[in-house]
């Protein structure tokens, strides 16, 4: 199984979690994960030679899989090649020749049923796919889709992640991090639970995961535990969509860090949303040992803030936050999107003044994204809606951070792509300025992997930096 996720600071621990299944339920032992930060690829598929390689991505970085797939076709002609992740999950239409089957949704219980089959009968044939639910495949040029899978309910009946699937790049790993004064610390990662009950209009994980389930206290405590013995972490980022989703959730977790003697052992850095957040919510991520939260503030504008995320949340409501997370010695990040379908110049400006009053709220770093359609998402139906989508495009366009000209322009047809584009630019450049500079030492072992990336797309980095260094640097 193959992680197409770039530059990438958190292993793909969901090809774990698969891995782990298929060892717990079906017996299969002959099992990797790689991904493409993990060394080359290709060289360790004809070392290994597998029978079947499966491939995960995202929507930006599915033309990635789509190429890799073909690269693997020519190296391997008879491997079973199998393609997963939220972008197929959310269009099965954009399936690629390349590949003989999709896995929709969850992807544990589907590969399994798919893993089992293959070792029965040695091969996939449109008959046998056809009888496996949460599937999307190839037959007579038509692709076909078989009914929806259901989730497993009892997450705890998934295995813990075996991390020794994972690729060497991740074990103990060291990260620099500003909210422990960039301090070198081992780090882990973590899901507690699976599902969001928010319905943002640009995310896809709510549609990917369904509802929200969540692994009992006695197994994340296990997890956690588990980290700090074996790979020495001291820093765990848990990585659900929200896991402040409850005081009675974080007293839980509290109480089983402090039964099993590793309360104070651990930090942990965490997503929980701006409605959740008062003085009680942070009296708990404090003693629980939470340093850094994180918020999608997404727009400093009410009426686009709403669409964006709901009627429970308002700018106000984002700075007051801040404010009380800072009041308990939390490290507040957050992010926004600019270019949501429909936004006008003015309401751009209100999100440029509203990043200004975070920063005097105390935020301590922000980042910008570009309003991307994503399957399943109503930013996916405006697009839709606009005819700015089809199964042609090219994917590579769509990165999150990265302005292309093909790439769909959601915002309002009266602002010109230069005018976004410089905006983008202008509130980069102000967000890195405020950025907490990391020590001279840490910057420098970072210069070649800056480098390398800036020799890669040499007019990107030109555009970047003009924008960001020359054109504002007065701004």
């Amino acid at each position: 199984m193959i992680g197409c996720v770039k530059e990438s600071w958190a292993p793909p621990l969901q090809l774990a979690y698969i891995a782990g299944f298929l060892r717990e339920y079906g017996g299969f032992r002959q099992i990797r994960v790689l991904d493409v930060n993990s060394g080359p690829v290709l060289k360790r598929l004809k070392e290994y030679q597998p029978d079947v390689v499966g491939i995960s991505a995202l929507t930006p970085l599915y033309s990635d899989a789509v190429r890799l797939a073909r690269s693997i076709r020519k190296l391997l002609p008879k491997v079973f090649l199998m393609i997963g992740g939220h972008h197929i999950s959310g269009w099965p239409q954009s399936l690629d020749p390349v590949f003989d089957v999709a896995v929709l949704g969850e992807g544990e219980q589907t590969t399994l049923e798919l893993m089992e089959a293959y070792a029965d009968k040695g091969e996939l044939s449109a008959e046998v796919l056809s009888e496996i639910a949460g599937v999307a495949y190839w037959r007579e040029g038509r692709i076909q889709q078989t009914e929806k899978r259901g989730f497993i309910e009892r997450l705890d009946k998934i295995p813990m992640p075996d991390r020794s699937f994972l690729p060497d790049i991740y074990r103990h790993k060291k990260h620099s991090l500003y909210c422990m004064d960039w301090r070198p610390v081992r780090m882990g990662n973590i899901f507690t639970g699976r599902g969001c009950p928010y319905r943002c209009a640009f995310c896809s994980s709510a549609v990917f995961w369904g509802k929200v389930r969540l692994h009992s206290m006695g197994r994340v405590v296990e997890e956690i535990g588990y980290l700090h013995r074996e790979y020495g972490a001291g820093f765990i980022h848990i990585e659900d969509d929200l896991f402040a989703i409850n005081k009675k959730r974080v007293q839980e977790v509290t109480e089983g860090l402090r039964e099993a003697g590793l309360l104070g052992k651990v930090k942990f850095g965490c997503q929980p949303r701006m409605n959740v957040i008062d003085e009680e919510m942070c009296k708990l991520l404090k003693e629980m040992g939470v340093v850094l939260v994180g918020f999608g503030f997404e727009s400093g504008n009410e009426e686009m803030l709403k669409y964006l995320k709901g009627s429970e949340v308002s700018p106000a409501m984002a700075e007051q936050a801040v404010r009380t997370c800072k009041k308990y010695g939390l490290t507040v990040q957050g992010s926004v999107i600019l270019g949501s379908p429909g936004e006008t110049w003015e309401q751009m400006q209100d999100t440029r003044k509203f990043l200004e009053r975070l920063y005097k709220a105390g935020v301590d770093d922000v980042w910008p994204f570009i309003g991307t359609p994503l399957p399943g998402t109503k930013f996916w139906a405006y697009a839709e809606q606009k005819g700015m989508v089809g199964k042609d495009d090219d994917w590579d366009a769509w990165q999150f951070t990265r302005l292309n000209p093909v790439r769909p322009a959601l915002y309002d047809e009266r602002v010109s792509s230069e005018q976004f584009k410089d905006f983008y630019f202008s509130v980069q450049a102000l967000l890195e300025r405020r950025r907490p500079k990391p020590p001279l030492s840490y910057r420098l072992k970072r210069l070649p992997h800056m480098l390398g990336r800036a020799s890669r797309r040499p007019e990107l980095a030109w555009e970047v930096f003009k924008h960001r260094h020359l054109r504002w640097n007065d701004k």
